[in-house]
């Protein structure tokens, strides 16, 4: 395991990691259900001309896109030096934020790739890569931290993550052939696109401030041993909502297959059905954490004193159940291309911010995350009286 200062760099690299979805201006969420709704289309459809127009479409994404990545790459390469620069009095630490940052820009420009996977519905495959992929590098993690690697084995542990995607790409190499011959299509992009993914990109802008942003800020106020302790159970949490909204995620070649045959009814009794799995799914992982914690086992002991106490934990956690929901509505609205999380997106973010930085030093830390639960409660309510309307706009297409 690292050590206690370790942790801390650990968590503080991870912010660093996510940065590549503050530069990645809300391309992923957009694109993906643009293409996929697109690729319903040809793949239903039994016109030859309607099915040329839409394959010459997606090939259009790709090559316009292929350009945007290999910008906005030295983009997040630029941010990641400039992150890495305030941290350069530790030249250990100073080094590898510089190293990692370069294996981070690779590995966000092969999200082009895993992009058009999920726009054309192959989730399967890449779900089950992603899966072996993460299994595979996280193995390389420990193995090097067993060897005395410390805090280095994340530079390892990047590593593997962009070899075996260049691997898998290879390998898929038929699927993305014909992708490559696309016609130019940047006006039809923001004639037809570009409202919508500016409201996505202001959402994503921002939510890179809701909690990755905090680490760094944590780190400076309270400390590694806190900050280490908080990425851990941040971590536990985004685990357990990916865990819980994959089956909404997974449901979206459903929902597109639906909405383009009309039948938006059952569109949302599926969605339904799917949302209240989800949160099943959330209130079963947080009661199985609280029970491993309360039973005491020696088995997690360690682990549960590297993270956050039960009471703050558990705060956390039901700030993530609250975006189970977000992920969830954001799936069907954006089908619908439609973005309902600006506002909360926007605002929970800098309110967050603001809530830490000016009341850290003036109340306990548990104070601290009950603030950040009403704001967060406050805008579920926000966002919930958005997707009520929504959903009867919806029923009325």
């Amino acid at each position: 395991m690292f050590e206690i200062k370790e942790q801390g760099q650990y968590y503080l690299i991870l912010s660093l990691v996510a940065l590549q979805s503050f530069v990645d201006l809300g391309i992923i969420p957009v694109m993906s259900n643009v293409i996929l709704r697109d690729w319903t289309e040809y793949k239903n459809t039994v016109s030859d001309h309607l099915q040329s127009n839409k394959i010459s479409k997606i090939r259009g994404y790709f090559y316009f896109f292929l350009k945007w990545y290999s910008i906005l790459s030295f983009i997040l390469l630029f941010i990641s030096v400039i992150f890495s620069l305030n941290f350069r009095e530790d030249s250990q630490l100073f080094n590898l934020l510089i190293s990692i940052s370069f294996i981070v820009v690779l590995n966000f420009f092969l999200n082009l790739f895993w992009l058009f996977l999920e726009g054309i519905g192959d989730f399967y495959n890449l779900y089950l890569f992603r899966t072996i992929q993460l299994l595979f590098s996280t193995g390389c993690l420990f193995f090097f931290i067993t060897c005395d690697f410390g805090i280095h084995s994340l530079l390892f542990f990047y590593s593997s993550l962009f070899f075996s995607s260049v691997i898998f790409i290879f390998f898929k190499w038929r699927t993305f052939k014909f992708l490559i011959f696309g016609e130019r299509i940047i006006f039809q992009y923001f004639k037809e696109i570009f409202p919508f993914h500016f409201n996505v990109f202001i959402q994503s802008l921002f939510g890179y401030f809701t909690w990755q942003a905090l680490i760094p800020l944590f780190y400076d106020k309270t400390g590694a041993l806190f900050s280490g302790k908080l990425g851990v159970t941040l971590q536990i949490a985004a685990l357990f909502l990916s865990f819980s909204t994959f089956l909404v995620y997974s449901k979206s070649p459903i929902y597109s297959k639906l909405l383009f045959s009309k039948s938006h009814h059952d569109v949302l009794n599926i969605w339904k059905k799917d949302l209240i799995t989800s949160y099943l799914i959330f209130i079963f992982l947080i009661l199985i954490y609280l029970f491993l914690f309360y039973m005491d086992v020696s088995l997690f002991r360690p682990f549960f004193n590297r993270s956050l106490n039960v009471t703050n934990s558990f705060l956390i956690f039901i700030i993530h159940f609250f975006y189970v929901f977000n992920h969830s509505i954001s799936v069907l609205s954006r089908l619908n291309k439609k973005e309902l999380l600006t506002v909360s997106g926007v605002f929970v973010p800098i309110l967050s911010y603001a809530i830490v930085y000016f009341c850290i030093d003036l109340f306990s830390l548990d104070i601290i995350f009950v603030m950040l639960l009403f704001l967060n409660s406050l805008f579920f309510i926000y966002n919930y009286l958005k997707f009520k309307k929504f959903k009867s706009d919806f029923k009325s297409i």
